[in-house]
């Protein structure tokens, strides 16, 4: 079961913005929490714009995006296990050691890319506030 929990950055630490384009790993599943907002959090598997070295592979990178109140109810409704995605919103770093790197990223917009059962669906961008 997903939980879903406050989205602080860590003291001292700005949340940096970004964007970043990936295909959903598994179904959302929607969620509230204690304070009955809704909320989804989801696995990306990020596309890449730079290139691997001939004659190597270039390691999957994975993200987990948090979405809350509308976000979460439009990507639950929408999203399904192989969509394509685009989101918007700040990234943080909970956990880091030597040998990996945990980020997360809070949605702020998200554009539906394409839906897993039908490729060629238009793109639909979801925006908070």
């Amino acid at each position: 079961m997903t939980s879903c929990s406050t989205d602080q950055a860590a003291p001292g630490r700005t949340p940096k913005r970004s964007g970043v384009i990936g295909q959903v790993r598994r179904d959302p599943e929607l969620v509230y929490s204690s304070r009955g907002r809704p909320c989804v959090q989801v696995s990306l598997d990020l596309e890449h714009s730079d290139r691997p070295l001939p004659g190597r592979q270039q390691p999957g990178r994975r993200l987990t995006v948090t979405a809350w109140e509308q976000l979460a109810l439009e990507l639950a409704q929408k999203a399904r296990k192989g969509s394509r995605i685009a989101v918007e919103g700040r990234i943080t770093c909970p956990f880091m050691d030597e040998s990996s790197t945990f980020l997360l990223m809070t949605a702020e917009a998200i554009a539906f890319l394409s839906d897993a059962s039908a490729p060629s669906a238009s793109s639909r961008t979801v925006k908070t506030r």
